[in-house]
């Protein structure tokens, strides 16, 4: 499950527009995970808007929308 999420998302970050992913709570804990996400909580209400946001080269934050 989480290898081929991850092989998806690869894909879809390829491109040079923003990306929108909507998913189940499972995906956003693999993206949680493997992107390092600290200061967020990995589980999350049913139809929330989390924004995962490039900080540097290798970091990344989450901000949830209310």
């Amino acid at each position: 499950f989480i290898a081929e999420k991850l092989e998806t998302i690869n894909f879809c970050l390829q491109g040079t527009d923003p990306t929108l992913i909507v998913a189940h709570g499972g995906l956003h804990w693999v993206l949680c995970y493997y992107m390092g996400i600290e200061n967020h909580p990995w589980k999350i209400g049913n139809a929330q808007l989390v924004h995962f946001t490039p900080k540097g080269s290798r970091e990344w934050t989450a901000s949830i929308y209310s």
